[in-house]
């Protein structure tokens, strides 16, 4: 097994572990607070279901004290969504529209 390959392994064995579905934070504002940088006048990008996953996914890392380069995140976030339920992404996608909700009124 390649290395890449097998670091993907290890993070997605320490995802299922401490799983990010649902998300481990539900609360909209601390998370455009986290996504929008702590600059007043930096701006938040729209947030998409993939971008959340890949938020909560570095967030994990970080507590792992793992360091994981783009390349994994990306391959990891690719089969945490097809294993994903459709249930489970549309918990995703009211937090995504949330956020939005909150980058649009700033």
């Amino acid at each position: 097994m390649k290395l890449a390959e097998q670091q993907v392994q290890e993070f997605l064995e320490y995802l299922t572990i401490h799983p990010i579905f649902p998300p481990p934070i539900m609360n909209p504002e601390i998370i455009y607070k986290s996504l929008n940088g702590r600059s007043p006048k930096s701006r938040a990008k729209p947030t998409t279901i993939r971008s959340l996953l890949r938020f909560f996914m570095k967030e994990s890392a970080r507590q792992l004290q793992m360091i994981v380069d783009e390349n994994i995140i990306s391959r990891t976030e690719f089969h945490l969504r097809k294993r994903a339920t459709m249930e489970e992404m549309s918990v995703y996608k009211r937090l995504s529209d949330q956020v939005n909700e909150r980058i649009k009124r700033k």
